[in-house]
């Protein structure tokens, strides 16, 4: 790749249209401008269109929508998928409709994807804590703990260590190596899968910047 690179965003909602709106405008507020975003409904939503699509036309930003085809137990994957496919980016972001990015979440991703056309690009992401309605407790979610390791030769590199969105994907070798192929539709970590796919043919690179939120 002698450009720098671009990214297509992909959003996938699940019965929270609601919070459409604040990842539109994450989405606008990107200070990087090599960028294009697909939304795949994994149902089917006429307000969920109708929101991205008046959104698409009052910015003139590059933001498509789709509806997939809801299957019980396969966790987003086809949707997922979808997404990779129709992608038009060098490389490829998931966002699920729980998350945030930064202004700076793609500005960092480019930094270290530099000119490279196949490496894996992994950010740091902050994690909201979730509390008891009553006593006010945090609630344990033992997927939420170690999300990205300081260094990529780290031998703490388990599941759920890196967080979907954490991850930026080159698009043509996620396609060759199968990140969210069918054999994964079952596969309820298949962000890990996907990750181990991609880092067993190609260079990780990490950073410490907290730039995106999963709630």
């Amino acid at each position: 790749m002698t450009e720098t690179p671009k990214f297509t965003v992909v959003v996938t909602v699940y019965e929270r249209e609601h919070f459409i709106p604040r990842i539109l405008h994450c989405l606008a507020a990107q200070q990087y401008t090599k960028w294009d975003a697909i939304f795949v409904y994994d149902g089917y939503s006429i307000t969920s269109r109708q929101q991205v699509e008046s959104f698409q036309y009052a910015t003139d930003l590059p933001i498509r929508f789709f509806d997939a085809v809801t299957v019980a137990g396969k966790w987003g994957n086809p949707a997922r998928r979808m997404g990779l496919q129709s992608a038009t980016g060098d490389f490829v972001c998931f966002i699920g409709h729980d998350c945030l990015i930064d202004k700076d979440y793609l500005s960092v991703h480019a930094d270290q994807i530099g000119r490279d056309s196949e490496v894996l690009s992994v950010v740091s992401c902050r994690y909201w804590t979730l509390r008891e309605p009553i006593t006010a407790q945090p609630i344990e979610h033992p997927r939420y703990s170690r999300i990205v390791p300081p260094t990529v030769e780290s031998p703490l590199f388990s599941w759920g260590d890196v967080d979907l969105t954490c991850m930026a994907f080159p698009r043509q070798k996620s396609l060759e190596v199968g990140v969210f192929g069918p054999e994964d539709d079952l596969v309820y970590s298949a962000d890990w899968t996907g990750f181990e796919k991609c880092r067993a043919v190609m260079p990780v690179r990490v950073s410490t910047d907290v730039v995106c939120a999963h709630f």
